[in-house]
């Protein structure tokens, strides 16, 4: 009966440790599908409610942002950030030369 008891017990073991890797697995690449997501709005909305003369080359675009914006007069289809807090930030890096994005950075804060 020990010997059962033993082999039920790690049977447990890796079934756990199996599911908990598939949890933080399947949670990173939905972060990274939502990232993918949020990065071209955040930089839309760069484009066209930002100035790039502020004196800082580091730009922080919120989900409070691109909600403010729905209400006002844009499009941004935020409907897959229901999960998602309003200080989830996209930080855009612009050359000052030539006014464009040289690099995005995504802090996501969701459930």
């Amino acid at each position: 009966m020990g010997k059962t008891k033993i082999i039920i017990v790690i049977i447990l073991v890796v079934i756990v440790a199996g599911v908990g890797v598939f949890y933080f697995y399947n949670k990173e690449e939905t972060n990274k599908k939502l990232e993918n997501e949020l990065t071209p709005m955040a930089e839309d909305y760069f484009d066209n409610y930002m100035s790039a003369n502020t004196g800082s080359n580091i730009y922080e675009v919120t989900l409070a942002d691109l909600k403010k914006a729905n209400e006002e007069d844009a499009d941004y289809d935020l409907s897959n950030f229901n999960d998602c807090e309003d200080d989830s930030t996209v930080k855009i890096t612009i050359d000052y030369n030539t006014g464009k994005v040289t690099k995005t950075e995504v802090e996501l804060n969701c459930k």
